[in-house]
């Protein structure tokens, strides 16, 4: 039953920062009415500095600074 409950928790909490990602797209292109992928590169860079930070100062201050 635990192993259920940590993929659902799981699944819900990436299914979150994916339907914050694409509200971000809608919200950019409906003001602008331009497609525009630096909002994707943005959360690429944030990624990419925590993860290069995780094993250095450890995950949640990573997770602060990236």
């Amino acid at each position: 039953m635990t192993t259920f409950v940590e993929l659902v928790l799981g699944g819900l909490s990436i299914g979150s920062v994916y339907a914050l990602i694409a509200l971000g797209f809608v919200v950019i292109f409906k003001a602008t009415e331009v497609v525009n992928f630096a909002h994707a590169s943005l959360l690429l860079a944030g990624g990419y500095v925590t993860a290069v930070l995780h094993d250095d100062i450890g995950f949640w201050p990573a997770l602060l600074v990236g």
